[in-house]
């Protein structure tokens, strides 16, 4: 079922906005256990149908995780069926039998406890739960690739090359933009409804609606409450609806970040589980830039970190990679980043934050006998790298002078989110003033994004409007109208 939160948003109700799952297989919840269960991940549901349940799980991404709940009698087969998968993280069997707890915790390392007492089931997924939260080791880092060594237009036009550049034009975007006043009540009533009936989150939320300042920006995202969560799984997955919604909480913590910015260079560090498909694309980057699309959180503390990736225990599906940062905030033109310890939600963890959108060279890796993989990155300025010199021609493509709502459409249009362009362009035209210049360039913008989703008809409309919008505002020898024209015969000649 979808729900409307905000003029342009899709979001359904019952959408998981959290990266964390709880799933039960053919064991009944008491209501006390299951709002025990949702105050430590808020995401939970209760299958009884094993075929059910599987398809259920194999559609989750790989990049979410998810914690199986199962009846020992239906166990065996099952777990069989789904301890391959990737987004299963840990399984735990509800059994009366105690012995079996080795038989199984031998069967794979993703069994982590055989349950006898329901009440034990909470605390022992809040501790392991916990405990992942505290060290960010499962918090997939979206990562987006530059080859400068590969820059012909070819290349830029089919390659990760052209997705990192059109990342980096996001960033900017909902970084620059002027956020609505009513954003933030508009965040607040969408997460009512993802937390609907969890009183946790619930009274979290209302502190946050009721106490919230821009100056405590920092202290909320350490918290690693709702706000993290979602914004960093938006991140992630690009949910443009979500990631505007943010755009004040962007800001504020962009403000902090450069009003207390290091004096001097630092070196941290942050512990990852990653897969095999992403390590190995780092190791074909070697040399090259790598830009991270979310907040990066490391820690000051080498030790802390490497002990904590040695501590877990890994499935064959993942590997363990320490990255050591190194930022020396001398250089010009930096994306903004600053130790956040004394800002921090936990003041005993030493930390240092870096800017969305981040850019940093890959110096080396290597791997260590105990199996972890080390990786250098360098935090490059914009003169340290050749990658502005990309990302202004491709604005200039574009036709953009500046980062608006306006460019946000055009970007995710040649991202080819088409559905997400069309959604955007929508909004502006409910948004902007009548004589506005822009919905000219709005109304024809969504007769290109029609006309290449194949929707002709929806596409001379707006071609059309776009003349009549044109012929009020200014004379008819204008050449935007002769340019709709066309459009138009180009859609009849389909």
């Amino acid at each position: 079922m979808s729900t409307t939160v905000r003029t342009n948003s899709t979001i359904e109700e019952n959408e998981n906005l959290e990266t964390f799952y709880i799933i039960c297989l053919g064991d009944s919840i008491k209501n006390e256990i299951r709002q025990e269960l949702r105050s430590i991940i808020n995401y939970l549901l209760v299958f009884e149908d094993e075929q059910q349940c599987l398809q259920y799980i194999d559609s989750v991404s790989k990049y979410d995780q998810v914690i199986l709940i199962v009846k020992r009698k239906l166990s065996q087969h099952f777990i069989s069926q789904i301890v391959h998968l990737q987004q299963i993280i840990s399984i735990y069997i509800h059994s009366n039998d105690k012995n079996a707890n080795e038989q199984w915790r031998k069967s794979s390392n993703k069994v982590k406890q055989v349950i006898v007492q329901r009440n034990e089931l909470a605390q022992c997924i809040r501790k392991d739960y916990n405990r992942r939260q505290f060290y960010n080791l499962d918090e997939t880092l979206p990562m987006k690739f530059f080859n400068s060594k590969k820059t012909d237009e070819k290349f830029l036009t089919t390659s990760l090359n052209d997705d990192f550049i059109y990342s980096q034009m996001l960033i900017d975007c909902l970084i620059g933009t002027t956020s609505s006043s009513n954003d933030r009540n508009e965040l607040v009533a969408l997460c009512k409804q993802q937390y609907k009936n969890n009183s946790d989150e619930l009274n979290i939320l209302e502190e946050f609606e009721k106490d919230y300042l821009p100056e405590r920006s920092l202290w909320w995202y350490t918290r690693h409450s709702f706000l993290y969560r979602l914004m960093n799984k938006a991140f992630r997955i690009e949910n443009i609806d979500l990631l505007l919604l943010f755009r004040f909480f962007i800001r504020d913590i962009r403000q902090q970040l450069i009003a207390n910015k290091a004096a001097s260079a630092i070196r941290a560090y942050r512990g990852q589980l990653i897969c095999k498909e992403d390590l190995e694309l780092l190791t074909k980057f070697s040399g090259e830039f790598i830009s991270m699309n979310s907040f990066l959180l490391a820690s000051s503390d080498y030790e802390q970190t490497r002990s904590a990736l040695l501590s877990f225990t890994s499935s064959y599906q993942v590997e363990k990679v320490l990255f050591e940062i190194n930022a020396n905030p001398q250089s010009d033109n930096l994306r903004a980043f600053s130790n956040v310890t004394s800002f921090s939600y936990y003041r005993n963890k030493e930390e240092v934050l870096f800017m969305i959108g981040s850019i940093f060279r890959l110096v080396r890796m290597d791997r260590d006998i105990n199996g972890i993989w080390h990786i250098q990155l360098n935090l490059c300025a914009n003169n340290d790298h050749p990658l502005q010199s990309f990302i202004q021609q491709k604005k200039s493509e574009f036709d953009i002078l500046d980062t608006d709502l306006l460019s946000l459409g055009f970007i995710l249009e040649h991202m080819n989110k088409l559905d997400d362009a069309e959604k955007y362009y929508r909004f502006l035209t409910n948004q902007l003033p009548t004589d506005h210049n822009d919905r000219n360039r709005c109304y024809h913008a969504l007769g290109e994004v029609t006309q290449k989703k194949g929707d002709y008809n929806a596409s001379l409309k707006w071609y059309k409007k776009s003349i009549e919008h044109e012929l009020q505002m200014s004379k008819e020898d204008d050449p935007n109208i002769a340019t709709s024209h066309n459009s138009i015969a180009v859609v009849y000649s389909r």
